[in-house]
């Protein structure tokens, strides 16, 4: 097999996971990118505070970790278990700040920019 196939391979998994846990906690996600560098957006006004809260709750974890992945042919199904265990609570608490709770009361940090628009 050879590499491209493998972390081709992998984005497929990640991105059925991300539909499966997106679908399970209600959360409206959209997500692009060739497979191996493939990116999502939950579609809502607080995005930029969620994709802030991600990161935050990863590195608590000690995992370096967005909204968008490079894979790669180290990244094997225990590393894809953990990081998808630990995006399944983050988006159970998404889900809950999209009925209701404040995302900000739980970010300990600034909110994330948008793209290249803080240069500008």
């Amino acid at each position: 097999i050879r590499s491209w196939e493998i972390i081709t391979e992998i984005g497929k998994t990640i991105e059925n996971n991300w539909k499966l846990l997106a679908q399970h906690h209600n959360l409206d996600i959209q997500i692009q990118g060739l497979k191996p560098l493939i990116n999502f957006k939950i579609n809502s006004d607080n995005w930029l505070s969620y994709k802030t809260y991600i990161s935050q709750e990863f590195l608590k974890e000690n995992i370096l970790a967005s909204n968008s992945i490079y894979t790669c042919i180290d990244h094997t199904e225990i590393i894809l278990e953990k990081y998808l265990n630990k995006l399944d609570k983050v988006f159970s608490t998404i889900a809950e700040c999209e009925n209701g709770r404040d995302i900000k009361s739980i970010l300990n940090t600034p909110i994330a920019h948008d793209t290249f628009r803080r240069l500008n």
